[in-house]
């Protein structure tokens, strides 16, 4: 159990620095290990890590494998919605499709999901008028045209 490992440690020192080490820019749980070992050196690193991630609210950002690539999975906190993450990875994302030659992108996205359809929206994207039952839950499809790259 991690709790008897974890004897005398500032857990909220801890949570702390994790928090701001996520708010900073999203990462994987693997780049929070160099950090926890210089904090808490002679620690039990994977004690530390559950500690930070069963006591620090975190949300999971788009990881490579959603746009074909793999990867780890990164995440901030809540606090950080809103900062601009998901639009810079869109764009991100609709300019390497435009490089690779596509000349349109698309997506599904849960009906009821508002945060997502305002930010694909805010991105050039429209309701096609498809909708269909995922998983018992109601989608919406999106399209839009990708420009040339001047």
């Amino acid at each position: 159990m991690a709790g008897k490992r974890l004897d005398g440690l500032d857990l909220d020192r801890l949570i702390g620095v994790e928090k701001e080490f996520f708010e900073q820019e999203p990462h994987t749980f693997a780049d929070l290990r160099p950090l926890i070992s210089e904090l808490e050196p002679g620690r039990d690193q994977s004690a530390l890590a559950y500690a930070a991630r069963t006591r620090l609210p975190l949300v999971q950002v788009p990881s490579g494998g959603v746009w074909g690539y793999s990867g780890k999975a990164p995440f901030t906190t809540p606090d950080r919605w809103g900062g601009g993450i998901g639009g810079r990875l869109v764009d991100a994302i609709l300019t390497e499709a435009r490089t690779r030659g596509y000349d349109r992108a698309q997506l599904w996205t849960q009906t009821d999901n508002a945060r997502a359809r305002r930010l694909y929206e805010g991105r050039g994207f429209g309701a096609s008028g498809r909708e269909k039952e995922e998983s018992g839950e109601p989608i919406v499809h999106y399209v839009r045209a990708l420009p040339e790259i001047s």
